[in-house]
């Protein structure tokens, strides 16, 4: 009798044990199970979330970045130069801009030929006077008319030449925006805003025309005359 009470209690014991850790056991994998799901319940409301979003064109997250949206407005609002210019041309040229360095069309561009004025068509400079300043937008070391002897029409490193600037087809202004003192060039002709002008660039002038690719247009050479 007393080994059947003893065989009981000992079964009775481990049935307990085991069945705590059969329940322990449960709990964690529970645990597991629930934690799994919320991670991928939330996976997929992020992931919907973004896909609600619509993708921005290139040229909207360009715009974004250095055109002021109060530029924008006024362009949608400018019916004559909206049909002629793009929203980052107006804002260089009317607004007096600066577009991004190294991101210009005419920075690394050495065809031979004339820029003009994207505004009025005016000839502003000629592809003999450009170089490479590194500085990240189109340099001229001479505007077209700018010269008043033979001495300047081509790039003379060795010799200086004197620089008339009364027949030039671009206008110098001085600027005194962003706190410093500045020499703004703009189009002699319609007045469009086309860069700045500084005082280190080569022989022949020592000129260096800094000037946006968004304020011109280029004409290539006729290669049969």
């Amino acid at each position: 009798m007393n080994r059947q009470l003893v065989t009981r209690a000992l079964y009775l014991g481990l049935g307990s044990r085991l069945q705590f850790r059969f329940r322990f056991r449960d709990r964690c994998l529970f645990g597991l199970v629930a934690m799994s799901w919320m991670g991928i319940s939330t996976f997929r409301v992020i992931s919907s979330t973004a896909s609600d979003k619509k993708p921005r064109s290139r040229s909207d997250a360009s715009r974004q970045h250095w055109v002021p949206d109060g530029v924008a407005a006024e362009y949608e609002n400018d019916k004559d130069w909206k049909a002629n210019l793009t929203v980052e041309q107006y804002y260089v040229t009317q607004k007096k801009g600066t577009e991004r360095p190294f991101t210009g069309k005419y920075n690394d561009f050495y065809e031979n030929g004339m820029f003009h004025c994207i505004c009025c068509g005016s000839p502003l400079f000629s592809s003999d006077q450009k170089f490479n300043s590194g500085s990240g937008w189109p340099s001229f070391w001479l505007a077209y008319g700018e010269y008043e002897d033979s001495d300047c029409s081509s790039n003379q490193l060795e010799t200086t030449c004197s620089v008339d600037g009364h027949d030039a087809n671009v206008r110098k202004v001085v600027d005194h925006s962003h706190g410093m003192v500045r020499t703004e060039v703009v189009c002699k002709k319609c007045g469009a805003h086309l860069g700045h002008l500084f005082p280190d660039g080569p022989k022949p002038t020592g000129q260096r025309y800094c000037i946006n690719s968004l304020a011109l247009t280029f004409q290539a050479n006729d290669k049969t005359s």
